[in-house]
């Protein structure tokens, strides 16, 4: 078969580096597989394609939030881009992350309709049924029609017009009737389309996410780390690995949970903190972003819980990355989180309840070595990489 790619990133990036082992389990198939995406570094891959430059980035990002109109710019590198698809006439288009100001999404979207293209987009997050939000985070206006976005300032973020009506009504009207698109993605996305005004009728199957944890993801000797950052033998750790920066990761809610636990035998750790915070509790330690992953697994393994206070996520990769470095997840009960692992791997509080999760905390039990490996079992019968790409080729029809 022939199979057309498209994502903001390719290898670099969590979802950059799951559409290049989709790309290259597609060749090991014997299929052949173009790639086009418009972030990072140019790539030496045959097949694969960056659509514009930096400058076309930064000035596509300027007008979106000068206008509000996201992914409406990069006309001519999208026209160039179609024409090589069409030249090329793929059997399927795997649409991954439309958005991060690369490409003119709905003239993409219209030319793949009306050429009747089979297209399977793959959600990372809600943004394929949103007027312009990459997530609902508690607004339901997408399930009737958005407009007067809460979120307005927040990524794909608009700097004076709120254009979520328009956008909405335009990925409304070309999403009906479409009967060559099936939406794909995991079960809280699925919950989430069959809300929407834009999505409830079209075909969702469900697709767990992947990760390497042959490689790359694995439990990591951690008594050197846990003795350079003075952490004692019998002290308990919970890790959160987030940017303190994004409002979406709910930090003040791991800060406030540390505060809430001074006095008790708990270390709190936050790698990708990149920006300064006052008044954080003695208990806390707060890590620059750990770019060797290989390095990031020695921060799950040492940590006997990893907390997440995210208020906006599908599934994300960073807990998968947690359960198979055995450590399990506490959280607040929204968005995906609830449906990331068995109750058995996952505690969930309330919604902003910081008082529960810091009882969590404190009642967790340490990591033992039977309880790692449970986790990292959990883990690697639910969200092995080869079974993600095998269930996209599934989806699309290719030959596996």
């Amino acid at each position: 078969m022939k199979i057309v790619l498209i994502n903001s990133w390719y290898a670099q990036g969590s979802t950059g580096y799951l559409v290049k082992c989709f790309r290259d389990r597609l060749l090991d198939c014997g299929h052949e597989a173009r790639v086009y995406y418009g972030r990072g570094t140019e790539s030496e891959d045959a097949g694969v394609r960056k659509i514009g430059k930096r400058a076309d980035l930064f000035l596509h990002a300027f007008l979106a939030r000068s206008t509000g109109m996201e992914g409406c710019f990069s006309t001519f590198r999208t026209r160039r881009m179609l024409d090589e698809i069409d030249a090329f006439s793929p059997d399927v288009v795997y649409l991954f992350n439309l958005h991060a100001y690369y490409l003119n999404e709905y003239l993409l979207l219209r030319r793949l309709k009306e050429k009747k293209y089979k297209v399977v987009y793959v959600l990372f997050d809600e943004y394929a049924f949103m007027g312009k939000c990459c997530f609902s985070m508690g607004c339901d206006r997408f399930q009737t029609e958005c407009g007067n976005c809460p979120n307005v300032r927040d990524y794909p973020k608009s700097w004076i017009f709120d254009r979520s009506k328009k956008l909405f009504l335009e990925k409304k009207e070309i999403f009906s009737d479409w009967k060559e698109l099936t939406l794909a993605g995991v079960e809280f996305l699925k919950i989430q389309a069959k809300r929407s005004a834009i999505a409830s009728h079209l075909p969702f199957e469900t697709l767990n996410m992947g990760i390497d944890m042959q490689k790359t993801f694995l439990p990591a000797p951690s008594d050197e780390l846990r003795r350079a950052l003075g952490i004692g033998a019998k002290q308990k750790v919970a890790l959160t690995v987030c940017s303190s920066s994004d409002r979406r990761k709910g930090t003040r809610f791991f800060y406030e949970t540390a505060r809430l636990c001074q006095g008790d035998d708990v270390v709190f750790i936050q790698v990708g903190m990149d920006e300064k915070i006052k008044n954080l509790p003695p208990n806390f330690i707060g890590i620059p972003y750990v770019s060797d992953l290989h390095e990031l697994c020695r921060y799950f393994s040492l940590a006997d819980l990893y907390l997440t206070t995210s208020f906006g996520e599908a599934m994300a990769l960073v807990y998968l990355e947690s359960l198979a470095c055995g450590t399990p997840i506490a959280g607040f009960d929204v968005s995906g989180v609830p449906y990331t692992a068995s109750r058995e791997f996952l505690k969930v509080v309330p919604f902003g309840d910081t008082k529960a999760l810091a009882d969590v905390v404190r009642s967790f039990p340490r990591k033992t070595q039977i309880s790692a490996d449970a986790c990292r079992n959990y883990a690697l019968e639910h969200y092995a990489l080869s079974d993600f790409t095998r269930r996209l080729c599934e989806i699309g029809g290719a030959s596996v």
